[in-house]
């Protein structure tokens, strides 16, 4: 080893030697004396909404459970060009008519049966248009929109399938075919 390179390797070695030094010495200090850094008290809990945003979500809910939606309709997922329009113009006459249908309690009984589940309207998509000169035939798959005082909304797959004519924007029910499949309840 030349002299140049046992110079380089010593100095490697003392400052390989200074920073284990420095490590033991601050590590020894920190155990005696704890951490120089300060944590403030609850820095690690996820901050909550605030005051108005809790308002604001209760006032929601509120109108969730106690708000009637009405009937609500959709057109068909594959309705384009004029069929989408007169199916959109069917939807806004199931709006602001908001029909009554024969029966359609009774079909659905079991949702007025639980005291703490409420109906709070009707919704569903139109499943098939048939048009003529004087009149348009349409079925709609209609299910309850069900609320419950315990702040939950709730989603079921139980439904009818109601026939409807439309007419001069007016609507005339025909009649309804009660869903035979198995039901079942979501919660949100």
């Amino acid at each position: 080893m030349t002299g140049l390179q046992g110079r380089k390797a010593v100095t490697v070695v003392a400052l390989v030697v200074s920073l284990l030094v420095m490590f033991v010495v601050g590590a020894s200090l920190v155990a005696q004396q704890g951490s120089n850094r300060h944590t403030p008290k609850g820095a690690y809990k996820t901050p909550g909404p605030s005051k108005q945003t809790q308002a604001e979500i209760r006032a929601i809910r509120a109108q969730q459970l106690l708000g009637d939606y009405g009937t609500q309709i959709s057109p068909c997922r594959t309705a384009v060009g004029d069929e989408l329009d007169l199916q959109e113009d069917i939807c806004a006459a199931f709006w602001d008519q908001d029909p009554e249908v024969p029966g359609r309690k009774k079909m659905f009984d079991w949702c007025y049966a639980d005291p703490e589940m409420r109906v709070a309207g009707w919704f569903g998509i139109i499943e098939k248009l048939s048009v003529s000169d004087q009149q348009c035939i349409v079925e709609v798959k209609v299910s309850p929109r069900l609320v419950r005082t315990r702040a939950n909304v709730l989603y079921t797959t139980d439904h009818c399938i109601e026939t409807w004519s439309f007419r001069s924007g007016r609507l005339n029910f025909v009649k309804a075919k009660k869903n035979r499949e198995p039901a079942f309840l979501f919660g949100d």
